[in-house]
């Protein structure tokens, strides 16, 4: 087995390979969320349909492309793919709950809110994400999950006829 690994912009060396040539494509371009302000997480070439175009090129017929993408811009790189001519088969999904904050928390910002004013502007409850504030409690994720997302108990069935009726 031959592995070639090449260094460069992928649009310049994708043009410079010959066609048919890759038999699996594996990439993890800029999620494009510009994170930290970083410029190279800002340049577009995750989105751009002529990247997708030019894998598509110098990937064998039957050859599949791995290409990883952020959590709120996954859509974007995959319609990219689809307009190239790529076909999306299967989607992995890698679900973890650490890392840099993707938001505000709702909550913090309500707690403060009502120790400010004493009230939580009428609303008899907050649904945001994973968090749920109802009646001044805070719950954790995993509490919201199960209280609302859990499968309600099995109800038992209703009896067609009377005890003791021959059906």
């Amino acid at each position: 087995m031959t592995v070639d690994l090449r260094l460069g912009d992928c649009l310049e060396v994708m043009a410079s390979m010959p066609e048919n040539s890759v038999d699996s494509i594996v990439c993890d371009p800029p999620y494009e969320l510009g994170f930290m302000g970083k410029a190279w997480d800002r340049n577009g070439v995750a989105f751009q349909i002529k990247t997708w175009q030019a894998a598509l090129r110098v990937a064998k017929p039957g050859a599949i492309l791995m290409a990883f993408g952020g959590t709120r811009t996954w859509h974007r790189l995959a319609c990219a793919l689809e307009d190239a001519g790529w076909e999306i088969r299967d989607t992995l999904m890698y679900l973890y709950g650490v890392g840099f904050p993707k938001s505000r928390t709702l909550a913090r910002r309500l707690t403060r809110a009502k120790a400010r004013s004493g009230k939580w502007w009428g609303w008899p409850a907050i649904i945001a994400g994973a968090v749920a504030i109802r009646k001044g409690t805070v719950l954790s994720n995993r509490q919201w999950l199960i209280r609302h997302l859990s499968p309600p108990p099995p109800r038992p069935l209703p009896l067609s006829g009377t005890a003791g009726e021959a059906h």
